[in-house]
């Protein structure tokens, strides 16, 4: 009865032995959410993290820039050791979160290549103590050279509600262009010329953009480096005629049963006027 009893308990203790030894040593990686931009590095980009290790928990996270064999660390934060005991317990942490500002030019960084890397471990005694590791790494162009425009055209006359075109060339390529009129943009095209280079834009004021309306040549590159360039330009006031239009509430009920208002479809019922109010919607004015 004694040696049966032994024996069971020895069976316990090692398969316990064991269980603990396949969870201290287990060998799935932290998972780790790093939206790194693609292509190029803007000068001020905030890079979220999101990482999670379920099993021994997150021991240690860094994130560094790298370029021409310099390295500037710009996250380094180690997590408190929950100890071989706590690694059982519930004192590990499991998830964190991080917003890691990237500033180029505050570090020194150049125009050219430059790698951003994201290393991440866990409390795994996997790899010789130093457990299993993430690690995300993207190489990106760092541009901080504006885009450059040339103006071709001269005479850019338009009135209230008309239309204008301007004539400028581009000194490189994947720039996106065009006039911005207040608010509204307008893009630039090529292939009105058979140099590329050269982009024509046809650009428009609104009834209510009369002279004092700002208007603008504007390039932006991959980098997100903006160029703006004001040009000479005339806008000449304009009136319009206007009329008053007499609409009845039996017109209303007639015709708005035919409109489609979508999610908007009886917002306004119980208010004055929802007829009228849900034509305003439908019609844009």
């Amino acid at each position: 009865m004694r040696r049966s009893l032994a024996r069971g308990l020895i069976l316990v203790m090692a398969g316990s032995f064991i269980y603990a030894l396949f969870y201290l040593f287990e060998c799935k990686a932290p998972h780790v959410e790093a939206s790194l931009p693609s292509g190029y590095l803007k000068k001020g980009y905030e890079l979220p993290i999101a990482l999670s290790d379920k099993k021994t928990g997150l021991r240690h996270v860094m994130v560094k820039l790298s370029q021409q064999g310099r390295e500037t660390v710009l996250a380094d934060k180690k997590y408190d050791s929950p100890g071989l005991l706590g690694i059982f317990s519930g004192s590990k942490t499991l998830n964190d979160s991080l917003l890691v500002p990237i500033e180029p030019l505050k570090y020194g960084i150049t125009d050219g290549e430059v790698n951003v890397s994201v290393i991440v471990s866990d409390n795994s005694l996997w790899g010789w103590g130093k457990g299993n590791i993430t690690r995300i790494e993207e190489t990106l162009v760092f541009d901080s050279k504006p885009p450059v425009l040339t103006l071709l055209s001269e005479a850019h006359n338009v009135e209230r509600g008309g239309s204008g075109l301007i004539l400028y060339k581009l000194h490189e390529e994947n720039i996106k262009s065009g006039v911005r009129v207040g608010d509204l943009f307008f893009p630039g095209h090529p292939g009105l010329f058979k140099n590329k280079d050269i982009h024509a834009c046809l650009f428009a004021l609104d009834y209510l953009q009369g002279p004092g309306t700002k208007i603008w040549l504007t390039a932006e590159d991959k980098a997100g480096n903006v160029t703006e360039k004001k040009f000479p330009h005339y806008i000449r006031d304009k009136a319009y005629p206007t009329d008053t239009l007499e609409i009845s509430e039996t017109f209303l009920e007639r015709k708005m049963p035919e409109f489609d208002l979508g999610e908007k479809e009886g917002v306004f019922q119980g208010e004055e006027n929802p007829l009228l109010k849900n034509f305003y919607t439908s019609t844009g004015i």
